[in-house]
């Protein structure tokens, strides 16, 4: 793991982290119950928006602007009296570039 809980005036990265050569932006979202929306549902196009200005801002002070990246999402939903059920993500969200 690089970094969590980034925060900037931009928005909020919970964890950086790196797959070799790729810098990956992941969000995590947890509920402790799955009454209500779906967990992948919970992050929309704002926080996506978000997430990923927060994430050029990392790349430009880390200088690693030119390195690939990609932005992940994580969610953990906390059943009772069981294990959480853990789901990831890959590439859930694609920048605008």
């Amino acid at each position: 793991m690089v970094a969590r809980n980034f925060r900037c005036t931009l928005g909020e990265i919970d964890i950086i982290t790196l797959d070799g050569d790729t810098v990956v932006f992941v969000e995590v979202k947890t509920r402790a119950s799955d009454e209500h929306a779906e967990l992948v549902d919970a992050v929309n196009a704002t926080k996506w928006h978000r997430v990923e200005l927060a994430a050029q801002l990392y790349l430009k002070r880390s200088r690693a602007g030119s390195c690939p990246c990609r932005f992940d999402l994580v969610t953990v939903l906390w059943r009772p009296r069981g294990k959480p059920q853990i789901e990831h993500l890959e590439n859930a969200y694609q920048p605008l570039r």
